[in-house]
């Protein structure tokens, strides 16, 4: 009901994990034999370093990467990486939430006047058109959706809170045709050639990011083990992206880890037991018999 990224809230207090914000990752490499860990990691704060701070090194046995790797800035050593990582080619969303006190306008999607427009507006391409940038077609948007009522806190009126799903930034004469009255070049504020007329558009928030990957033909995915003890959940991304099947990698990547200690142990624990037999029969063929 408020988000899904209550899931990875949750997930980390009930983990008890240590989470650093407004620090991130700047290197990995491999640790020196001197260190008992893998890898050593270089962090860095994501806010201005003050006088005399610098980054901090940590060393791990076991690392995940759980960001798409071709966006995280990341500088890998020599010999880190056993797997080539695919580069994802994602579809660039906009995504522009307003409101507004007028309705959709009919005439828009070429209804008869004073018509009822869906709460929801989905398209396609249509049958002269091909898949490609913008790749929205002629329609200009993928989804149009009125999300529910609010309250303007400067009129006291209700409005209409929508959200615009589309292919490129979504322009004022857009939104003009969109809601049959003309939008000023500010997006919000009255009109100049209508100085008496509501704001159109009371208030408008746009955000562009990488969505979802293209969906492109191929017979293999990448690899989730990119090197002993370094494993990759973004994978996943080049089939789809979301924050639940992401969770789902995330449980299949605990899993391996999991497997791999387990199988560490049982070596060790194997090879205690070979040392302390061959100690126990050395011991026996040294020791002088006992005289009948």
């Amino acid at each position: 009901m408020n988000g899904n990224w209550q899931l990875f809230d949750r997930m980390i207090s009930a983990s008890g994990a240590q989470l650093r914000l407004n620090a991130s990752v700047a290197s990995i490499a491999l640790a020196s034999s001197e260190k008992p860990a893998r890898y050593k990691l270089e962090t860095e704060s994501t806010e201005a370093l003050s006088d005399g701070e610098t980054e901090e090194l940590a060393y791990f046995d076991y690392i995940v990467l759980a960001t798409p790797y071709q966006f995280s800035g990341i500088k890998v050593g020599d010999d880190v990486l056993q797997h080539s990582v695919d580069e994802i080619p994602y579809v660039k969303l906009h995504v522009t939430a307003f409101t507004s006190p007028f309705s959709l306008h009919s005439g828009f999607f070429h209804l008869p006047p004073a018509s009822e427009v869906p709460s929801l507006v989905l398209t396609t391409l249509g049958e002269d058109e091909v898949t490609g940038d913008p790749g929205a077609g002629k329609a200009g948007f993928f989804s149009i959706s009125t999300h529910k009522m609010v309250t303007n806190p400067k009129t006291g009126l209700p409005e209409h809170l929508y959200k615009i799903l589309s292919a490129e930034e979504i322009t004022p004469k857009f939104l003009s045709a969109l809601l049959g009255v003309r939008v000023p070049g500010t997006f919000t504020g009255q009109p100049e050639d209508y100085p008496q007329m509501v704001e159109p558009v009371s208030w408008i928030h746009a955000h562009a990011f990488r969505a979802y990957p293209k969906a492109y033909p191929r017979v293999t995915f990448q690899d989730p083990i990119l090197g002993d003890g370094l494993y990759y959940t973004s994978g996943m991304e080049s089939f789809v992206s979301t924050m639940e099947t992401n969770a789902l990698m995330g449980m299949n990547v605990a899993r391996l880890i999991l497997d791999d200690v387990t199988e560490k142990q049982e070596d060790m624990q194997t090879e205690a037991r070979s040392s302390q037999e061959y100690l126990d029969g050395k011991r026996l063929k040294t020791e002088p018999m006992e005289e009948l």
